[in-house]
């Protein structure tokens, strides 16, 4: 009853998806399977049995009665969260699961799950929620083996290929190699819909959650299928953030750059134009979507829920940004939007896009050098009229290449001091930590940047692992943050794609990795084993620090440029 409540509670929050489109349906889903998983451990207590499956899977139970206790009412519950007292957490936070139900088995027995379980799943019987912990009250002697089974789903297209194993890193090896894994099975279990979804909660794609779970599922699964059904249900029906319109123009240039398909960025190009947010672009030359004229005819066009500006969510991890109507993220975020387009309509051989979106992109750029960084600072404001710079306000310019030479250190002096303003933890949410991680990694900041995903606060990864026995990446980083947090959100992985790129160093020279560029950061110690699935085939590579040395297996280009590294290639 407890759950019922809270699922009723946090329904509240989804207003207006219910009633627009009650529960997320579309076609496009990709294939799933099922598979089924024994407890790892299984334990009696006061005559309860505790098991515990290792992992939070998305799927319902399978129990089988002996003859024992075939007609015997038991009492079952299955939860995300361990208590205090080492059973399934009965209160846990925000709207991480937990359900009770009495049933009696007569022979075997697939619950049926709360009605919001049964949201778009088919692929087993009765619905499927977030879970790792199962306790059995009123079972008579103890449980045979296979009686409890975990059954599971996920996407068809799922496979574990992607992997980096760091060793000898004085204890670092064992974090990151521990993250890595999460990561892993991040990709895995939130895949049981077919498509990439935000969570439990509200179980609908989204822009910003679906390209870094789209940047982590290509190194770990090496799939386009999932990332273009995404993709497509998100172009019919975008959803609301101002910011997250332009990683619709990412995500789709992301694939060409994994798969080298020209004619499926061609296929999407007319629609993606719509997410430009070029009719936001005002007299002065800013982006502004106050015009409620302009804001509607946008709603119209896109299909979009509507538009309002974000920068991070939830409001509390915006480190005190000023939304203004001239807001910089937001600017900054049209100028990417901008830039990829250009890069897109070249790739695409359409000359005047390239030059108008060129074109568009350089003067956003100059009205915002010109109009949002203080002259006396060299920073930027987090909007015209503003007088506060908040850390998303430095690194997400920093990401995009917006922040002027000369005004590169300043800009990084003041962000470390916003991360040390917070401890040494994150100064923005999950979703941003990717912009931050990839503005200190570009800018030489590889130190920093390691820390980071490294940091022991209440603000990291390792809060995650180590206080909350995280096995899929949550919502934020501590539950004190985000009241409603659900602990199945993707768009917390984004370490499953930085490592890969910026500390292992590998990425691809041109779309479809036909030459693979790796360059370790500086910061790399020890040794690793990384394997990376590719178009091209699955890139194998044995990295030593000590030698400055990459062994590799692999039948691929490697470019030249390597900071002295020495490539050895074996049979």
């Amino acid at each position: 009853m407890k759950f019922i409540l809270r699922i009723l509670i946090s329904a509240t929050f989804l207003a207006c998806a219910v009633s627009c489109s009650g529960c997320f349906k579309s076609a496009d889903h990709q294939p799933v399977v099922t598979a089924e998983h024994e407890p790892i451990a299984v334990e009696v207590r006061n005559g309860v049995i505790f098991a515990d499956f290792g992992k939070v899977w998305f799927g319902n139970i399978r129990l089988v009665a002996n003859k024992e206790n075939k007609g015997t009412s038991l009492k079952i519950r299955m939860g995300e969260k361990r208590g205090a007292d080492g059973l399934v957490d009965r209160n846990p936070p925000g709207t991480v699961r937990y359900h009770e139900f009495t049933a009696t088995v007569t022979g075997t027995l697939t619950p049926v799950l709360p009605e919001l379980d049964q949201r778009s799943v088919t692929a087993i019987k009765n619905g499927a929620m977030p879970f790792r912990f199962v306790e059995i009250e009123g079972w008579k002697g103890p449980l045979p083996a296979k009686a409890l089974l975990l059954q599971s789903i996920t996407s068809a297209h799922f496979k574990d290929i992607g992997k980096v194993q760091f060793s000898n890193w004085n204890g670092f090896d064992q974090d990151l190699n521990a993250l890595m894994n999460l990561g892993a099975h991040t990709m895995a279990a939130t895949s049981f819909m077919g498509l990439f979804i935000d969570g439990d909660r509200e179980r609908i794609p989204y822009e910003s959650d679906g390209y870094i779970n789209q940047l982590g599922w290509h190194f770990v699964a090496g799939d386009t299928n999932v990332p273009r059904a995404t993709l497509e249900n998100l172009l019919k029906k975008p959803t609301w953030p101002t910011e997250w319109m332009t990683h619709l123009i990412f995500i789709a240039w992301e694939d060409y750059t994994y798969s080298a398909d020209l004619e499926y960025l061609r296929h999407n190009y007319n629609r993606l134009k719509d997410f430009t947010l070029v009719e936001f672009i005002e007299k002065n030359g800013l982006v502004s979507t106050k015009n409620k004229e302009t804001a509607k005819a946008f709603v119209v066009k896109t299909k979009a829920d509507y538009i309002e500006d974000i920068v991070d969510w939830p409001p509390g991890e915006r480190d005190g940004h000023e939304m203004t109507t001239y807001n910089t993220v937001v600017n900054a975020f049209t100028y990417s939007g901008l830039s990829t387009m250009a890069k897109i309509a070249s790739e695409l051989g359409i000359e005047s896009d390239t030059k108008y979106y060129t074109e568009l992109a350089e003067a956003l750029k100059k009205a915002m050098s010109e109009q949002l960084i203080n002259p006396n600072t060299g920073l930027y404001v987090d909007g015209l009229g503003a007088t506060h710079t908040s850390a998303h306000t430095l690194f997400i310019p920093l990401a995009f290449k917006l922040v002027p030479k000369e005004h590169i250190p300043g800009t990084l002096t003041a962000l470390k001091k916003r991360i040390q303003h917070h401890n040494g933890g994150f100064p923005c949410s999950v979703y941003a930590a990717q912009y931050l991680l990839q503005a200190l990694f570009e800018n030489g900041e590889d130190d920093a940047a390691l820390k980071l995903i490294l940091n022991t606060t209440e603000r990291g990864w390792m809060n995650m692992l180590k206080k909350h026995e995280a096995t899929i990446t949550h919502e934020a980083w501590d539950p004190k943050f985000k009241e409603n947090i659900d602990w199945n959100h993707a768009w917390g992985s984004a370490f499953l794609n930085i490592i890969p790129k910026y500390l292992i160093g590998i990425s691809p020279t041109s779309p479809g990795w036909k030459e693979v560029f790796i360059n370790p950061s500086r910061n790399l110690k020890g040794t690793a084993q990384v394997t990376v699935p590719t178009p091209k085939g699955v890139v194998h590579l044995s990295i030593d620090s000590k030698s400055k040395t990459i062994t590799s297996s692999s039948n691929v280009n490697f470019s030249s440029n390597m900071s002295g590294w020495k490539i050895l290639k074996t049979q």
